[in-house]
């Protein structure tokens, strides 16, 4: 230190302030990085929390396991409290976790004043798309505009007439992949996770940009497998998996999807925002971000061109966006702004807000109903019953799985959202200092709202009702007493009850289910998601039978990246005799 000070350009009198400042200034930052702990509420004691927080705890939890919301949850086991803080962010106040039904309903639903969108999410997806909703708080100015430009998007005129087709085209696409998997796989199960996501990307990106066969991941992968004879299988072990050659990603998704993957450093990091900015500067991901811009501006283009050709004519999501852009801009009087910020981050968020969320959903729907045969076989009997007077020897049309109406497949999405968890936690901030089963709760605060512990998968811990709020005491009638017993189990039929007049129906009460938020910052697509979902899981049973995969090849652990996706996802198929429509 001394060696290096007297080579030093600068005059003695600084180099001493030097010396004399740095050690304060060091002393500064540590007092800075010590977590602050709120009074009152659970943390984890020892002397590495007292410096460095829960961050080597959950890094190690991560490491083993790439799942950030099941370390949260485990906290509140951990220290037998339903409401526990947790200090992950340096030079910051922690975050409070609190895993309870009935607290979690009441913060979502009825005190939206008082806890908002977060700040968490903010930081998470900020670097990307600064300008989409996701980002935005109830009372940022920007985000009247933004509700404007994707008003109608979930109207079941627009769902139904412009987005279903789609999203039918594209899953047929992946029934006939999956026919020549099966078939060059010879009765072996064969990994389903890239697939599952492809398809989705394709349905969804097709469902906002109405893009093309070329621009299609599946349309290559079909393309590439149909010129096979064969591929290697594994003779000597029918539980081994076969493995198919990947075609050359489309440059459009590898772009959205590498920028898209990207978020997850963001999720995971303790400098959330600076890591992933740091990550955006890089030769990869700046191409990635080029590619991105300049396919939007050319379906933008594209879109305003078709819009004064044919007004009113909507083909996808991009369509209704211009023509309310187009409205919003007369009433204002002014010109229609169609490549303002706002317009590409709304169009970039529904593509990564509704491939992944869609994807993870089906792969543990699959994974459930490939286990739970007698599930899969009732479901199937069902849609037969319902589509089988119409459809006779066909495949369904999209009209007609619009129009199902089958209590036992709704109950069949409603226990895969609540079994999937592909949304573990719903994060808000407190907009204003506040108590939270009973502890105060300084404005700013995270409060992330764990659907994977007690209450939502086991039974919830005691509380005094006196430290609930006003609201929560009121609306206690609201919620059931569940019998958490089965809650381990797939069982569809938990969510049916017979009305007055003996017909069966959903009961969507049955149990402890929020997968899609509640209240008026909820998931902005899950008609979109449902919609999906249900074409896919119709056209899937419909068209094959889904054997049970080995073992060693059926894993229920799961890995975050922005939702919560299987870590094996394998499918053993065999196509049924009913004649589709590929054929």
């Amino acid at each position: 230190m001394w060696s290096v000070l007297a080579g030093s350009a600068f005059p003695w009198g600084t180099q001493l302030t030097l010396l004399a400042v740095s050690p304060l200034i060091l002393l500064l930052l540590i007092s800075l990085a010590i977590p602050r702990r709120l009074r009152g509420i659970p943390y984890n004691r020892g002397i590495t929390t007292w410096f460095l927080g829960d961050i080597p705890s959950m890094v190690s939890h991560i490491r083993r396991k790439p799942e950030m919301y099941t370390w949260l949850s485990a906290q509140n086991v951990k220290l037998g409290s339903p409401i526990v803080q947790v200090s992950v962010r340096p030079f910051t106040a922690p975050w409070v976790i609190v895993t309870d039904f009935r607290e979690a309903q009441d913060v979502l639903t009825r005190r939206t004043k008082t806890f908002d969108r977060a700040t968490f999410i903010e930081k998470v997806f900020g670097t990307l798309i600064p300008n989409g909703m996701i980002t935005m708080k109830s009372d940022d100015p920007r985000l009247h505009t933004n509700k404007i430009l994707v008003r109608g998007f979930m109207a079941p005129t627009t769902l139904n007439e412009a987005i279903a087709p789609q999203m039918y085209k594209r899953t047929l696409q992946v029934m006939e992949l999956w026919k020549v998997k099966a078939k060059l796989a010879r009765g072996h199960p064969f990994e389903m996770i890239h697939d599952m996501a492809n398809a989705a990307f394709d349905a969804i990106a097709g469902a906002v940009f109405n893009l093309g066969d070329a621009e299609s991941i599946i349309s290559a992968q079909i393309r590439l497998l149909s010129t096979l004879g064969s591929v290697p299988v594994p003779e000597d072990d029918d539980a081994a998996a076969v493995h198919f050659p990947k075609a050359p990603m489309p440059p459009i998704a590898d772009a959205i999807i590498t920028l898209t993957d990207s978020i997850v450093v963001a999720f995971r990091s303790p400098l959330s925002r600076w890591h992933h900015w740091l990550l955006s500067q890089t030769p990869r991901m700046r191409k990635a971000y080029t590619i991105k811009e300049n396919m939007i501006t050319h379906y933008l283009e594209s879109a305003a061109k078709r819009l004064l050709e044919s007004p009113g004519n909507i083909t996808c999501l991009l369509d209704d966006l211009l023509q309310n852009e187009l409205v919003a801009a007369a009433k204002e009087k002014r010109a229609p702004d169609y490549k303002s910020r706002a317009v590409y981050d709304e169009l970039y968020e529904m593509v990564i807000g509704g491939y992944e969320t869609t994807s993870a959903t089906v792969l543990w729907g699959l994974k459930h109903l490939s286990n739970n045969q007698d599930a899969q076989t009732r479901l199937r009997t069902e849609l037969q019953r319902a589509l089988l007077p119409q459809v006779g020897n066909r495949f369904p049309t999209v009209e007609e799985i619009i129009g199902l109406r089958v209590p036992y497949l709704d109950a069949v999405m409603e226990e895969i959202f609540r079994m999937a968890l592909i949304a573990s936690a719903h994060v808000r901030t407190a907009t204003e200092d506040t108590t939270l089963l009973g502890h105060f709760i300084p404005k700013g605060t995270d409060v992330f709202l764990a659907l994977n512990g007690p209450g939502f998968t086991s039974p919830p811990f005691p509380i005094r009702e006196e430290l609930r709020s006003r609201t929560s005491q009121e609306a206690k009638g609201e919620v059931r007493d569940w019998d958490f017993s089965t809650f381990g189990e797939f069982r569809p039929e938990r969510w049916l009850v017979r009305d007055k007049l003996g017909n069966e129906v959903v009961d969507l009460s049955a149990a402890p289910q929020m997968l899609f938020s509640l209240g008026p910052r909820s998931c902005f697509g899950r008609r979109l998601g449902v919609l999906s979902i249900k074409i896919t899981l119709v056209c899937v049973v419909w068209a094959f039978d889904l054997e049970r995969v080995p073992d060693e090849l059926n894993s229920f652990e799961g890995a975050e990246v922005l939702s919560r996706m299987p870590i094996q996802g394998y499918l053993k198929l065999r196509e049924r005799s009913f004649p589709s429509a590929l054929t």
